[in-house]
């Protein structure tokens, strides 16, 4: 089973990490190199911003584009796999809820969020399937945070990757796509490591590029952009309201190393 890791460059103990991680898992990491501050000029980060509802950040434009180039590459290769970011920790459940995923594909449009986050999420109250020592999957009605760790099949990548050249808000833009049928695996198997206490922080390296916001020029457009956004969102969001809860994600502590340090 693969998976692909978004992965800088200078992030070679996290690289280090994800392939002994994914290997006692019985998973192949397959990386893709993260798009660096470096890799985004001032000219594009403006035209980003005049794109976009609001100022923009440079690395927030670097992480939607590495985003983006795992989409491809999913794309490309013709098969479902999970995406995660180099910082993710995954259960020992991992590969049992991957391999089921693989061996019941549940339509193109649906992406599985693995990824557990500390907010509330605008769930359904009640799974469209549970699978003893797999897990379940719950739909999400909304669901505001959280890029770390998912599912997605060639389809749903591609099409991702192509409704947005320039630059969206990855969380924003990913959970906001109203074709798509989103599902929440609860409990949930992947945990970035800044929700451990304790857990070994690895490098953080300088860059050369100054960290700067971008400011759209035209006011007009980003309103227009939050209204097409919210728009996008509401039928779903209306569904929850009526039949749906608002709650923390589960999770098991004890499937993680130091998991009982996780907040």
């Amino acid at each position: 089973m693969k998976v692909i890791v978004i992965n800088p460059a200078f992030h070679v103990g996290r690289r280090r990490f994800q392939e002994e991680q994914l290997a006692r898992l019985g998973l192949e990491a397959v990386f893709i190199d993260a798009v660096s501050l470096e890799d985004v000029p001032d000219s594009f980060c403006q035209k980003a911003a005049d794109s976009w509802t609001r100022g923009v950040w440079r690395k927030d434009i670097a992480c939607f584009l590495s985003h983006r180039r795992a989409w491809e590459a999913v794309a490309a290769g013709g098969e479902a796999c999970a995406i995660i970011e180099d910082d993710v920790v995954l259960s020992s459940r991992t590969k049992a809820v991957l391999d089921h995923l693989a061996a019941h594909p549940a339509g193109d449009d649906v992406i599985y969020d693995l990824e557990y986050v500390l907010r509330r999420h605008l769930l359904a109250k009640s799974a469209e399937w549970s699978v003893e020592g797999i897990g379940r999957a719950v739909r999400i009605h909304q669901n505001k945070n959280g890029l770390g760790a998912y599912w997605i099949g060639p389809q749903a990548a591609a099409r991702m990757a192509e409704e947005e050249q320039i630059y969206a808000m990855a969380d924003a833009y990913f959970w906001t796509r109203p074709w798509a049928r989103f599902r929440q695996i609860e409990p949930a198997i992947g945990v970035q490591m800044d929700y451990f206490a304790d857990y070994p922080k690895l490098e953080r390296l300088p860059v050369a590029s100054t960290e700067r916001m971008f400011k759209g020029a035209a006011t007009l457009r980003g309103k227009m952009r939050r209204l097409r956004l919210t728009l996008d969102a509401l039928p779903s969001w209306v569904a929850g309201q009526l039949f749906g809860v608002s709650r923390m994600l589960e999770i098991r502590r004890g499937e993680f190393e130091r998991g009982e340090t996780i907040r």
